[in-house]
Order: C-alpha cells, then structure tokens, then sequence
C-alpha cells in the first residue's frame, strides 16, 4: 500500500488539472463579462462574450467574440467599445467592428489608456438568419489605471 500512494497521488494531481503557476513580467488586470449572470436562452446567439485586459504600462485590449447556432445563421457581427469613466458618466473613446458571413467573429484590439480612470469595455454582438437579427449587449466589469 505504501508504494502505491505515490502512485496514486501522482495520477489524483494528474487528473484534477493541477498545473504550477508562473509569474509574468506584466501584471495583467482582466475584467469580463459577469459569467454568473442567468440570461434566457437566445434563438440566434449560441454563446458570446467581452473581456477587457489592462496591463501595467497602460495598454488596454478589448478582446470579444460571438457564436451563432451552426445550422440557423449566416451572419455575425460585433461592435465593441472602451469606454472611460469622467465626469460622472461613461464615455467612448474608442469603438471597433467587424462582421462576417459566418455563425462566427471576434476581435480583438489594443490602445494605450490615460492614467486617474476607470475603463469598461462594452460589446454588442448581432446574429442573423436571413434578414432576421438577433442582439445582445456585454458591459464588462471596470478596471482603474
């Protein structure tokens, strides 16, 4: 039994998904869309998803991606936003779009942010069948540089 603990420990860690961690040069800050959040289920829109990345020089990466249903559309797009918190209320100071005619698109960009600000990322992916669209909207949470 002794020599078969090892054994067993070894292959326990293998299978849980253990694995060491290592520390990057950058400190990343990442902020996304609320995964916890009960949505109804869409016609179009199989899954989507904004994530906002800032890291410590001040680069902010705006990265979102939206899924449609295989079998059922024909096109997807995304207009995504970074928007900073000033005077009391958020503005855009950056937008991005892309399109496709797939049941599938992303993008992903980076900009350099002004220092003293809150930041938040927003999205809003569409999905068509035909001439039928389907849209959602993604606020991510906010990060400060």
């Amino acid at each position: 039994m002794k020599k078969l603990l090892p054994v067993i420990l070894g292959l326990a860690i293998l299978f849980t998904g253990y694995t060491p961690g290592y520390v990057n040069a950058k400190q990343i800050s990442i902020v996304e869309s609320p995964s916890n959040v009960i949505r109804p289920m869409m016609t179009y829109i199989a899954t989507a998803s904004c994530a906002l990345y800032v890291d410590s020089d001040g680069n902010a990466t705006v990265d979102a991606y939206v899924y449609g249903y295989q079998d059922t559309v024909t096109k997807t797009t995304i207009t995504s936003y970074l928007q900073q918190y000033k005077n009391g209320s958020w503005v855009t100071i950056k937008s991005w779009s892309t399109s496709a005619d797939f049941n599938y698109v992303s993008l992903y960009k980076t900009t350099p942010l002004a220092k003293g600000y809150k930041y938040r990322a927003k999205a809003t992916v569409k999905a068509y069948s035909g001439s039928s669209v389907e849209t959602r909207e993604i606020i991510t949470s906010e990060a400060t540089y």
